[in-house]
């Protein structure tokens, strides 16, 4: 007899998932954790509960990598951050971690210091909250209501690495904004959260006491210096000032309403 599943809202988005890429790889799908998963504390183990059916939650899921038949990961763990879904605890993909949790930079993408940094698939955990975990919802993102766009296009000429940074970069500058266009959530007693809020701090600069209305390419000149030094200080120095320039050059154009 069983005595566990996995939460029902996982599941939802699985089968989300499979109707919108029917050709997609599964082959690091994965709900219930291996014997590694059960030594130790994870969200892939049984662990909470029980649900009204009295069967323990498995509260994580993993979902495979495939961007040729449009499970690009990068992409989609975007569009899960940017829902603010209430059901998301956290997210890793391609070496970054967001957590919704107060006190952990909530809803913002940091660096993942874990020893497996997730490029083959994404994981999502959902909060160990029974009507939250089993809320068969839809998951309401982009992808699944409208064509999916690649993840390079002609023309493009950057890495999957570079093309990861731009986009956790992109996905910082162009969220939700404040009433006069601000970047808001940034500010703590001890300064900002990550590297990344020094490009925050220039948008502020740019948008505080001022309209929305601005010259965008006054804008777009005024961040790529800054992107670029983010970038050298997320990657760690000069070694990877090829990279840094190419993604402020590339960033500068999208923002500048290039395509992406």
């Amino acid at each position: 007899m069983a005595t566990w599943r996995v939460a029902r809202s996982l599941e939802t988005l699985l089968a989300q998932f499979n109707a919108r890429y029917p050709s997609r790889s599964k082959a690091s799908d994965g709900g219930i954790g291996d014997a590694a998963h059960a030594s130790r504390a994870s969200d892939h183990n049984p662990w909470f509960g029980p649900a009204t059916d009295g069967l323990m939650l498995v509260t994580a899921r993993d979902f495979t990598h495939d961007p040729a038949a449009g499970m690009d990961i990068d992409r989609l763990t975007d569009e899960l951050a940017a829902s603010r879904d209430p059901r998301i605890k956290y997210i890793i993909a391609n070496g970054y971690i967001m957590d919704s949790r107060p006190g952990t930079n909530p809803w913002r993408w940091v660096k993942y210091t874990g020893s497996n940094p997730h490029r083959k698939h994404f994981h999502l955990s959902v909060l160990d909250d029974v009507a939250l975990a089993d809320d068969r919802s839809p998951w309401n993102l982009p992808s699944f209501n409208a064509a999916t766009v690649p993840l390079v296009q002609e023309g493009d000429d950057l890495t999957p690495e570079q093309d990861a940074i731009l986009r956790r970069i992109e996905n910082e500058l162009l969220g939700p904004r404040g009433d006069r266009g601000q970047i808001a959530g940034w500010g703590t007693v001890n300064g900002p959260r990550t590297v990344v809020a020094m490009l925050v701090d220039v948008v502020n600069k740019v948008y505080g006491g001022q309209p929305p209305q601005v010259d965008a390419a006054a804008v777009v000149e005024g961040l790529k210096p800054a992107i670029h030094d983010a970038v050298l200080d997320v990657l760690g120095g000069q070694a990877y000032a090829d990279v840094a320039q190419r993604v402020a050059a590339e960033f500068g154009r999208r923002l500048a309403g290039g395509s992406k």
